[in-house]
């Protein structure tokens, strides 16, 4: 039980680093105003964090993501066909 516990919670600050160094990195290239509670990791693997940033006031919300690399934390901009590759991106409503 305190091994899930513990892994629930590593899991939990990996991907908070990981959304900060993804909002982070829109920041720098964007003027726009990221949405923090849109903001999600939608997908991992061994050795990165694919993370969804939703920004401006349209609806749906415009969206960039990001894959975080595990170890250094470094964003790197995705493209719509790479993110598809990787999971399944869900048509908005």
């Amino acid at each position: 039980m305190i091994k899930s516990v513990k892994s629930l919670i590593n899991q939990r600050r990996v991907h908070r680093s990981a959304i900060s160094a993804a909002l982070a990195a829109f920041r720098m290239n964007s003027d726009e105003r990221p949405s923090k509670s849109m903001t999600v990791v939608v997908a991992s693997d061994d050795d990165r964090l694919i993370v969804r940033v939703c920004f401006g006031t349209t609806r749906p919300p415009q969206r960039a993501w990001f894959a975080v690399a595990r170890e250094d934390l470094v964003a790197t901009p995705l493209t719509f066909d790479e993110v598809k590759e990787v999971y399944d991106v869900p048509i908005w409503r």
